[in-house]
């Protein structure tokens, strides 16, 4: 079990998902559900670590491979009219990466150039 829970904590937790916040409760829950071999709750427990982390909620855990519903509304007449655009907005259905590329067109962020600006920065959670 030590191994197991060395190798979770460095392996997993630090070295693959960058944490260094985890707690003992959170390591022995991804230790417990390896044991069991409880794979599914497994790969949600770690993806809840990181959300968690991130500020990032889903209102589905499912991949369903299908267009999804989005709904956004802003106070700014000028976001809620990018919003509604059918073609360029989020009105309608749409790949989940499509609410990035949204983002992204709105905010006017270059992500090459961000990426180069962020590479070397150390992260320390």
């Amino acid at each position: 079990m030590y191994a197991r829970v060395s190798f979770i904590r460095s392996t997993i937790f630090e070295e693959g998902l960058g944490l260094g916040n985890y707690t003992d409760e959170e390591v022995d829950r991804v230790a417990n559900l390896v044991a069991a071999g409880r794979e599914s709750s497994l790969l949600t427990t770690i993806s809840n670590l990181t959300a968690s982390r991130a500020e990032t909620f889903w209102a589905s855990i499912q991949h369903t491979s299908v267009d999804v519903g989005m709904y956004a509304f802003s106070n700014s007449p000028y976001l809620m009219q990018k919003v509604l655009n059918t073609k360029d907005g989020l009105a309608g259905f749409h790949e989940n990466i499509d609410f990035s590329v949204f983002i992204k067109s709105i905010a006017e962020i270059d992500l090459g150039d961000v990426t180069e600006k962020i590479a070397d920065i150390a992260i320390e959670y």
